[in-house]
């Protein structure tokens, strides 16, 4: 009777995690009835029961094994005791984490990730194993790089960047180099011909992928990991360097140029000019913003590990990153280690980059002596590390489930190709029983979390309506998670009573403190006569970012009432805040906040000097104008598109209110400044244009 194949269930979930791990857990959006399959792939609504339903194989088998077999495949000591320090500390991090519920959703993909690749060197064996779980990433990774192809054909703008179903152009950039570097380990390994057409395939399919995302760190990434192979081939190609040198030289040279060719056929379809490598080729004019907001990221982020070195929890680094006022909240720090360092502490830090040491090391020894098939193999793989490594430098890829285990299946393929990578052990019952409930808690934990948040989707969808029907699905959801500072959020929306909805928001903030509910717990709090409650739920908010500009302005319109010299004190310091870079360089450039020109306007209209009010408008319509020229036409694209949300929370009324807004300013300014007049004029014909344009729109 042949042993069972585990390797198969770890190829399942090898093949699935690029297609079904590309996108974010992030907080759910509205979830239609019936609209959950389509979610499960390209959707954030679905990602917590796509990324269960990747590791569910792999998991499985790895339990059933540690049911049946005394004697396991384990990686060395070392690799296995760093990882075990960083799973402690990781979960440690969770319990002092002031938003539990998203830290443990977190800590529990990593975890399950991570018992993946114990699965992989327990399970995968030495030989086939390691080649089909291979075979099977790069199937998945070639397959999601196709429907980037067919994204791209369907689009009539040459200067697209595709996305497939991945959450955005750069994350899918982090995924492809495993699918060029891997599909030409597997041509440079495989005996079988059709075996090494089909990844010669791959390889050009997701060459061609990453020429179409547009992204330059994706490309520095895998150049990298070219650059590794190619000198490994030429050191140890033996008989065949020549071969297999000119297969990684020519095949990404063809699928640089059916890229071009593809480009070149989009571009004659259209008027529009550019192309897929306009972005690449002009890298100098978007490397100050995007070079300079990562800056700041980085920044923070170290600031943020200064101030807590222990970790703040697993996945809060999007609620704690605008903390040392260098940028607004963003998700992810744009930096993998950088972000474990912030959630997870420096000790975790250092046992990860420890355990990636020490399987680098592991994965350079012994080569001489194994056959050139599977040196030229190991070296791919040992490549497909190395670009990852880089790109997870420039990105935060770990935090993709699809990435994250790309990853930790190479470095497990890599162990089992290396003679003393791991080992057989013979493991005890307990060591079995504590790794096979680990390892089913983990696939019950994310169940858990998957099933929240699907219903916390459906609960958005039907929040607006205030309805019985919304109220019992509400009742119940807190019930079976009632630690979700979401879930509490969302039904303050829902609740006809301000008192129930105070109630709720402040359950809300006890579970989690975010800046949109503090905000609205002020509105709440203002409304029912609470002026000192609505001032503290402001500060609160202050202190998570000193410089947010909806928190200090409604700070402003408090104060005026009955303080108006402290309201004078925070209007100034608003307009302050549009000489820093917190100001001036924004995640997206396209979307100009306005805050700081309704403080210009609320000074101008205090003070006496017409000089100094002039001033002051002066910018504010300046700012006003960068609106117009930049956030309008934004919004306008999202209302064509029709895009739930609108362009940052912008939809085609907000828009038109804030030139509005502008346009009333124009008159003051001339009033203040007549010698301005021709300037004014011209700044008046622009904002109406702009205005008068967002009645072309077809929502």
């Amino acid at each position: 009777m042949k042993p069972p194949r585990y390797w198969i269930a770890i190829a399942a979930t090898a093949f699935l995690a690029p297609l079904l791990g590309g996108q974010l857990v992030l907080d759910p959006l509205a979830l239609a009835p019936g609209g959950l399959l389509s979610a499960i792939f390209r959707e954030p609504q679905g990602a917590s029961l796509a990324h269960w339903l990747v590791v569910l194989p792999a998991l499985a088998a790895l339990i059933y094994a540690l049911m049946r077999r005394h004697v396991q495949q384990l990686p060395q000591p070392r690799i296995a005791g760093t990882l075990g320090i960083f799973l402690l500390f990781m979960w440690g991090s969770v319990l002092t984490s002031e938003y539990r519920f998203i830290s443990a959703g977190t800590a529990l993909e990593w975890t399950a990730v991570l018992l993946l690749f114990f699965a992989t060197v327990a399970l995968a064996g030495r030989h086939r194993g390691p080649v089909v779980l291979l075979a099977a990433f790069v199937a998945g990774t070639a397959l999601v790089g196709t429907l980037g192809i067919r994204e791209y054909a369907m689009q009539r703008d040459p200067n697209w960047r595709v996305f497939a179903n991945w959450s955005n152009p750069n994350a899918l950039a982090g995924l492809l180099p495993f699918g060029v570097l891997g599909g030409l380990g597997l041509i440079a390994a495989a005996t079988d011909r059709i075996a090494k057409r089909l990844s010669g395939l791959a390889v050009v399919l997701c060459f061609i992928a990453m020429i179409l995302t547009g992204s330059k760190g994706g490309l520095l990434a895998l150049a990298v990991g070219l650059v590794i192979l190619l000198v490994w081939w030429a050191i140890q190609g033996g008989t065949r360097r020549v071969q297999v040198l000119a297969l990684a030289v020519l095949l990404p040279a063809l699928g640089f140029g059916l890229a071009v060719g593809l480009s070149s056929a989009q571009r004659a379809k259209t008027p529009a000019s550019g192309s897929a490598l306009g972005r690449i080729a002009q890298a100098g004019n978007t490397q100050e913003q995007s070079a300079g907001f990562r800056s700041l990221l980085w920044k923070s982020a170290g600031a943020l590990i200064k101030d807590q070195p222990f970790g703040r929890g697993m996945g809060t680094f999007r609620y704690h990153s605008s903390r040392p006022g260098l940028v607004t909240q963003t998700h992810l720090a744009h930096q993998s280690f950088l972000q474990v360092g912030v959630e997870a502490g420096l000790i975790a830090l250092g046992a990860l980059v420890a355990a990636l040491a020490l399987m680098a090391i592991e994965g350079l020894r012994g080569v001489r002596s194994l056959p050139t098939e599977s040196r030229l193999l190991r070296g791919a793989v040992f490549a497909a590390l190395g670009a990852a490594v880089v790109h997870n430098l420039i990105d935060s890829d770990l935090y993709l489930l699809g990435t994250n285990v790309g990853l930790f299946l190479f470095a497990g393929i890599l162990l089992q190709l290396t003679p003393d990578g791991s080992s057989p052990e013979f493991a005890g019952r307990s060591y079995r029983a504590f790794a096979a409930v680990a390892a089913t808690l983990t696939l019950l934990g994310m169940a858990y979390m998957a099933s929240t948040d699907v219903r916390l989707g459906g609960l958005r969808h039907l929040a607006g309506e205030r309805s019985p029907e919304a109220e019992s699905a509400f009742t119940s959801l807190s019930g079976w998670a009632p630690s979700d500072h979401r879930l509490w959020a969302l039904g303050a929306r829902m609740a006809a009573d301000p008192a129930e909805r105070t109630r709720r928001l402040e359950t809300s903030v006890s579970r989690g403190p975010t800046l949109a509910v503090l905000r609205l717990l002020a509105t709440e709090r203002e409304a029912a006569g609470d002026a000192a409650g609505a001032l503290h739920a402001l500060n609160q908010a202050l202190a998570i970012d000193p410089n947010n500009l909806e928190a200090l302005s409604r700070l402003v319109a408090l104060h005026a009432k009955d303080n108006p010299e402290k309201a004078e004190d925070i209007a100034g310091k608003l307009v302050q805040i549009e000489s820093t870079p917190y100001f001036k360089i924004r995640a997206l450039p396209e979307l100009v906040p306005t805050e700081t020109y309704e403080a210009r306007a609320w000074l101008a209209a205090r003070t006496g000097s017409a000089e100094a009010q002039a001033q002051l408008l002066r910018g504010a319509l300046e700012g006003y104008l960068n609106y117009a020229a930049n956030t309008v036409p934004q919004v306008k694209m999202f209302a064509n598109s029709q895009l739930d949300g609108g362009f940052g929370g912008i939809r085609l009324d907000d828009a038109h209110a804030t030139l509005t807004t502008a346009l009333d300013l124009v008159g003051m300014y001339e009033a203040a400044a007549p010698q301005e007049r021709a300037w004014a004029d011209e700044t008046r014909t622009t904002l109406i244009a702009a205005r008068d344009s967002l009645s072309e729109t077809t929502p």
